[in-house]
């Protein structure tokens, strides 16, 4: 009977990244490769195959593929055998995929840029996954203002960006902060303090004057 042995690399992944699986298998009798097909199956994920054995040596063959649909979690991966040339001579073999949470950055900008008081100001945080990891992050984002400044939350939208708008600030610097809050497949990460400085209202005087006042003359 042949034998089958399963690899993944890299193990542990994180979410989105690439793995790829290898299936080795070693012929019943040696100096006699095998021949056939592989099939991957993934708990929680796809179904890859039949894959045609590339021989690699003179009893073993290997089949590979990649995947990187996987969710955050634990998954067992099976590789099936099935000898083109016997069918009684197939066989499997096993392996666990580890997936682990994808690390993200997290970013601040400001509309206007330079705001005066009593002008609202829009904030947007943009959250991306750090490569090896891939996919947009969702859900949601705080933002801190110090000083008097409000405390607010933002949705994620599929791009990745949260927006809220803040009422009228006090004249002055504040410092913002946006924490993305992760989710199942990303992990939380928050922007540097970002500094958003208020500047006075430009004013207008206007002087008008008024011809003097006659004064009435008795006779």
């Amino acid at each position: 009977m042949s034998t089958t042995t399963v690899t993944s690399t890299p193990n542990p992944s994180v979410f989105g990244q690439s793995v790829t699986y290898t299936a080795t298998v070693t012929g019943i009798t040696a100096g006699t490769p095998p021949w056939g097909d592989v099939t991957f199956v993934i708990a929680g994920g796809p179904t890859i195959g039949p894959v045609t054995l590339t021989q690699t040596g003179v009893d073993s063959g290997t089949a590979s593929v990649t995947d990187s649909s996987l969710a955050v979690g634990s998954h067992l991966v099976t590789a099936n055998f099935v000898n083109s040339s016997d069918p009684l001579d197939n066989s499997s073999g096993t392996t666990i995929q580890l997936v682990n949470q994808a690390a993200t950055t997290t970013t601040v900008t400001f509309v206007p840029p330079a705001p005066v008081c009593g002008e609202t100001v829009t904030l947007t945080a943009h959250v991306a996954a750090v490569p090896p990891g891939s996919g947009v992050p969702t859900g949601t984002v705080t933002f801190i203002i110090s000083a008097d400044g409000p405390t607010v939350t933002g949705t994620l939208d599929p791009s990745g960006n949260a927006s809220v708008t803040v009422p009228a600030l006090s004249v002055g610097t504040h410092q913002v902060a946006a924490f993305y809050n992760g989710d199942a497949n990303f992990a939380a990460s928050n922007s540097p303090l970002t500094p958003l400085a208020i500047n006075p209202a430009s004013s207008t005087t206007t002087l008008t004057t008024s011809p003097p006042r006659r004064s009435a003359v008795s006779r």
